[in-house]
């Protein structure tokens, strides 16, 4: 008698590790997803503390994040990068906007444009009596030293 697998026996092993592996990817992916969203979210606030920093020092918002590497005292030695490459530099940092409004006064917003890619922050006018209005759906990681709400 020879010892071995039959062709079915190898048949039946692959379309089980077939099965596994068609289970195993989504819930990696979504994982991953949820590790990148986590890691957008804590440089964004590492970077809001420094701008905070940067305030206290020089009693403004820096006009650009790269201010946060040449200021004196020293803030901050690099810029984290954004998993969702927000902006259009190689290192694809978090997004940066700085500005005015009334009835709120200085405000800068720290964003990561999130997973579909879309950015929902950059339009201006989605800011209304000093709270920024992100639409519903939005995946838009953003920290802001202005009330952010998300439409429903």
């Amino acid at each position: 008698m020879k010892k071995g697998f039959t062709l079915i026996e190898m048949l039946i092993v692959m379309a089980v590790v077939a099965i596994m592996i068609a289970i195993i990817i989504p819930s990696y992916r979504g994982m991953q997803v949820d590790a990148w969203n986590m890691k957008a979210a804590k440089d964004a606030q590492t970077v809001a503390v420094a701008i905070e920093s940067y305030y206290r020092h020089h009693n403004k918002y820096p006009d650009r994040l790269s201010d946060l590497l040449t200021a004196s005292p020293a803030i901050i030695h690099a810029l984290p990068d954004d998993p969702w490459k927000t902006s259009d530099d190689a290192a694809g940092t978090l997004g940066y906007i700085k500005g005015r409004t009334p009835g709120f006064g200085d405000y800068y917003i720290i964003y990561s444009k999130g997973m579909d890619g879309e950015d929902d922050v950059k339009n201006r006018s989605n800011i209304t009596g000093g709270t920024l209005r992100l639409p519903s759906g939005s995946d838009d990681i953003v920290q802001s030293n202005m009330p952010v709400a998300r439409d429903l």
